[in-house]
Order: structure tokens, then sequence, then C-alpha cells
């Protein structure tokens, strides 16, 4: 009995803690205000469990929470742009985000300072080879009003280029070489449907779009060379009917400015950014043909390289096929067992096509080498003289492979959402180009391979992850497909430059040795 006593107590301070906690929370949340949103992912929108979420939904939140103010969004109302902007307007609503600052919303509306920024991009048919030669703005408009083709906006939004906002100013109430949709989703369903030629839409919630319709859709959409500006977003926020509610508004908006500085400053509002924006930068890299080509030129020279270290110890076919496999597949296994991940060589059955082809075409390849040294001894000649430059050439064919894989540990790190990525990209990176060396050090007649005697591929390939890492974090805030795929080729590059010029120079890592390596002193 007594001990039942003291559990019931323990229960009533509890509950008595709780209490005091959720009074606590409810009085740091001085007022309550109404919020507007519109479906725009993913910025806004409604989640599978059926709540509301989004980056700027996340952003304005936060903020305002930190500014002891609740923001409550009517899950009910799936309005347009232009209609949240008249129920702000009209004081239905107190706040919408999401927007652009312009002399007429400066009139109607109070605005805050941005809290991120946005680029447009222009995105077309991948089939459209006339459109996709133009680079300027001004040109394309008026090629647009010359083959009088249709660019296709979404209503009430304004963009971040003016000659885009002048053109829909001028022919958009006309009809005329403009077709108005409801939302983003729909402005590329006129695209895909050939009613437009050409739409302008937010260049995250395009990549998200494309993404998602991947499967669905049967040509291609892709962006537009064109690069249009970047421009801040901004909150609006009713100005209020009279002297008190314009004043009470005011003061709100002076303390969302406060809370929005001090949540840039301590790192917040960036790390929500990095949050929400992550499998947008999936999209764009790891989702990508591109990037999967990347992956299978890794393959190939991998299995280039497992194939002649293979012949190196004289191993027979089998022996052969399973050299080839650990170097193009050991690092990826083990990087896809660590991080609970299918692994891609058995998910995709390119990779056991690729070991195959490159051990049979090599065994066949090396019995006409052999055929033409016993019949030609000039071919013997030839071989024996510019044997040194087979020796770049079995470099070379390392150094790419390495930067592909390392670029490709780190998508995976992108694909798993690993945090932080500065850190995981680079382990992924170098466990994939290296770890198959690792592997097949095994089969080597007990002989480490190169990576694990000093040289510097591994070393190599965890630089090259911390810069291609750290290019995806600060891409984060861009996520520009183009400068994504430019960053992709730059680090192989480097790297590739980086191993030869230490092999030109013998730069080797340091070793462990052992007593009778040392030359003591006499």
């Amino acid at each position: 009995m007594k001990i039942l006593k003291q559990i019931l107590e323990v229960k009533q301070y509890s509950f008595l803690i709780v209490w005091l906690f959720v009074s606590v929370v409810q009085a740091q949340i001085k007022d309550t205000i109404q919020g507007a949103w519109y479906p725009w992912v993913p910025y806004q929108y409604i989640n599978d469990q059926g709540t509301i979420t989004g980056l700027d939904y996340a952003l304005i939140t936060h903020v305002f929470q930190k500014a002891e103010v609740k923001v409550n969004f009517d899950l009910k109302e799936e309005k347009t742009w232009e209609e949240n902007q008249k129920d702000v307007l009209d004081g239905k609503k107190i706040v919408t985000g999401g927007a652009f600052w312009t002399e007429d919303r400066h009139e109607k509306y109070l605005i805050s300072e941005p809290y991120r920024y946005e680029w447009n991009t222009l995105y077309i048919l991948k089939d459209d080879r006339e459109l996709s030669k133009i680079s300027n703005i001004d040109a394309l408009l008026h090629y647009v009003k010359k083959k009088k083709l249709k660019l296709g906006v979404v209503l009430g939004y304004r963009y971040t280029s003016p000659v885009v906002n002048n053109f829909v100013d001028t022919y958009g109430d006309k009809n005329e070489f403009i077709i108005k949709s409801i939302n983003e989703e729909e402005n590329f369903d006129q695209l895909i449907n050939n009613k437009v030629n050409i739409i302008i839409a937010d260049r995250i919630t395009g990549a998200q779009i494309i993404w998602e319709n991947r499967e669905k859709w049967k040509i291609d959409v892709s962006e537009h060379i064109l690069q249009l500006p970047k421009k801040p977003i901004h909150l609006l926020l009713h100005k209020g009917k009279d002297s008190l509610s314009i004043q009470r508004n005011k003061a709100l908006m002076s303390r969302f400015n406060t809370s929005l500085k001090t949540s840039k400053k301590n790192g917040e509002l960036n790390n929500l950014i990095a949050n929400y924006l992550f499998p947008v930068l999936m999209n764009i890299t790891v989702q990508t043909k591109w990037f999967q080509l990347i992956d299978y030129i890794g393959a190939v020279f991998f299995a280039i390289t497992g194939f002649l270290l293979a012949r190196e110890s004289r191993f027979d076919i089998f022996g052969t096929i399973i050299m080839v496999a650990l170097l193009t597949s050991g690092g990826g296994i083990m990087r896809d067992l660590l991080v609970s991940k299918t692994p891609s060589f058995l998910a995709d059955t390119t990779y056991l096509y690729i070991i195959l082809s490159v051990s049979l075409i090599g065994f066949l390849l090396l019995a006409l080498h052999i055929f033409l040294i016993r019949k030609y001894r000039s071919y013997y000649l030839f071989i024996n003289r510019y044997g040194m430059q087979s020796l770049f050439l079995k470099m070379f064919i390392e150094a790419i492979a390495l930067g592909a894989y390392t670029i490709v540990g780190v998508g995976v790190a992108v694909e798993m959402n690993l945090k932080p990525l500065w850190l995981w990209g680079p382990c992924l990176g170098v466990l994939t180009s290296c770890g198959g060396g690792i592997l097949a050090s095994c089969l080597k007649n007990n002989k480490a391979v190169n990576s694990l005697k000093g040289g510097m591929d591994p070393e190599v390939s965890i630089l090259g992850g911390i810069g291609f890492s750290l290019f995806l974090l600060w891409q984060i805030n861009r996520l520009n497909p183009q400068e994504v795929f430019l960053g992709v080729l730059v680090t192989i590059i480097v790297m590739a430059l980086v191993l030869y010029i230490l092999f030109l120079l013998k730069v080797k890592s340091p070793v462990l040795k052992l007593d009778e390596d040392i030359n003591p002193r006499k």
C-alpha cells in the first residue's frame, strides 16, 4: 500500500508538471492571427497525413512563434494566390507569404523584410530546338510575338523579371500570347498538352513537379538555358481598417521582422530552408539521368581497373569476374548496407552486364594482344617502347573512376538525407570509390592494393567529397541544375588532375613502419 501511495503521488506531480509546462507555452503566445495559404509545393501544401506543411509554412510559423504569435491556417480553404492577396487586403485574413515586393503591394499591404529568395526559370519541351537557342529574355518574348506562340503564367503571379511582368501586363488581359493557369501544376499540364509553348515557374517548384511526373509524362520537359534574376520573398500583412488595428498590425510586423533577424543570425532560418529543400536537391542530382550516367561511367572504368589487376595476378576467367565485380560494386554494396539501402548492384542489372562485358571483352582483347606479340615483332617493340604511356592510361582510368564514384557516394548521402552532409558526403564518397579496392586486396596474392600502400586515392577522394558536399550545401539556396551538373564535371576533372600531379611528383601517403624499416643513426 505504501508503494502504491508513492506511485499515485508521483503521478499527481507529473500531471502538475505537464500542466505547468503547457501553461508556460500558452502564456508565451500572446496573439493569434489568421493566415491565408494556397497549394504550392514545396512551399505550402497538405501532406499525406492531412496536415499543412512546406517551407513557407514552416518559416512563417517559426518566426511568428519566436515573436510570441500563433498563426492559424484553415486547411479546408484551398484558394488561389490571387484570392489569398484579396483576403489579406480585405482583412478576412491577416497574413500570407510568398510575395515579391512591388509598388502596388507596398501601397496596399505591410511588407516584411525578405525571409528567403526565389529564382524563376523558363520551361520548354525538350525537342523544341528553336526556343532553346534563344539566350536573351527580350529576344525570346519578341520571338513569342513574331511566331504567335503562347506563354504560360499563373494567375496573379509577379515574376522576378520586370520584362516578363510588363509583357504579362500588356497582353495578359487580351488573351494574346498569354495563357493563365490557376497554379503551377496546371501551368505544366498546359505545356505537356501543347496548349502553350513555354512557361515560367519557380525553379524549386518546377524541379519538384518534373520529378514527381517523370514516369507519367510521355515527353520530356527541360529547363531553358536563359537565367532570370533572383528576387527576395516577403510577407504580406493586412494594413488595418482603423487607427487601432493599423497601430496593432504595424507592431505585429515589427515583431516579425525582429524575430526574423534573430532567426537569421542564429542559423535557424538556414536550417529550416535546408530541411525542406534537401529533397528538391536530391531531385535535381541523384534522380537525374546524367547522374545515373556518371555512376555507369565510374562502373565501367573501375571494371577495367579490376581486369588489369586480375591480369597482374594471372587470374583465370572466374577469378577475373570476381575481381572486376569487387572493384565495380564492392564499395557501393558496403555503402548501401551501411545506410540501410537496397544495394544498387541488386536493384539495377546494368552493373552485372558491365562486369560480365568488361571481363569477357578484356579476355578477348588480351588474347588478341598475345597473338600480335607472338606474330609480329614490330608490335612487340611498339608495346615495349610505349609501355610508360600505358601506365599513364591506367592512371587516367583509375582517376576518372575515383572521381565518378566519389560523386555517387555523396549523392547517396543526399538521397538518404544524412546530416551533416559535409561529413557523411565524403565518408560515403571514399567508401564507394575505395571500398572495392580494399575488398579486392584480399584476392590480390595477399598484397594490398595501391590505396592501402601509400597511394593517395583515399585522400583525394575525401577532399573531393568534402568539396562537392560543400558545393551542394551552397546550392540548397540556388538549386540550379546546370550549376550542379557543372559542379560534378569540375569535381571529377580536378580530382583527376590532382591525382595526376601527385603521381608525377611521386607523393605518397605516410605508411606505418616496422623497426627493421628504420635505419638507426650510426
